[in-house]
């Protein structure tokens, strides 16, 4: 333990700042960890509700021009089809995380779903405008965040259908 004593702010009032005592604060934050999962999974499948529904919104041509992101990958056709598929993954998906219902495999399919429209806007990124730069990092973030859940899961708040949903299987630490 790092222990600083004597160290004067102002006059005659001592310091005396203990890691220990901080580490033990933050620590009691870990028996709130599913509750962080709760309100990340929350926010966060909203925020997909959101966005898909404004796309599902849109129609067929929309969803077509979605689609075309298939192209980077070698598929030239279904373009359609895919938007769709896309759109529905974030109506969907994001409908689950919000609900706590099949989180790993919701998460895993919003995951590879977002990789894909990083990948298709890394090259828009040469240009290096905020709004270009931009396109590229929100959906590299929401990847990153699906990542993570579908290692950890949803945590033990939400309708945890079996397989999916279930609780956060970190181990926890006593230090």
């Amino acid at each position: 333990m790092l222990r600083l004593t004597g160290f004067r702010l102002a006059p005659r009032v001592a310091v005396d700042v203990s890691l220990g005592a901080m580490n033990l604060a933050f620590d009691s934050l870990d028996r709130q960890r599913d509750f962080g999962l709760f309100v990340l999974r929350v926010v966060i499948g909203g925020t997909y509700v959101f966005f898909g529904f404004a796309k599902i919104s849109t129609g067929p041509q929309a969803w077509t021009q979605l689609g075309g992101a298939v192209s980077l990958v070698g598929l030239g056709s279904g373009h359609l089809y895919w938007g769709l598929a896309a759109t529905l993954t974030e109506l969907l998906g994001g409908a689950l995380l919000v609900l706590g219902l099949f989180v790993r495999p919701a998460a895993l399919a919003l995951l590879l779903t977002m990789a894909l429209a990083a990948a298709v806007r890394w090259q828009a990124v040469k240009w290096g405008t905020v709004e270009t730069v931009s396109g590229f990092f929100y959906p590299l973030s929401m990847a990153a965040v699906m990542f993570g859940l579908t290692f950890l899961g949803g945590g033990k708040y939400g309708l945890q259908a079996g397989g999916g949903g279930g609780r956060s299987r970190v181990p926890r630490t006593d230090d």
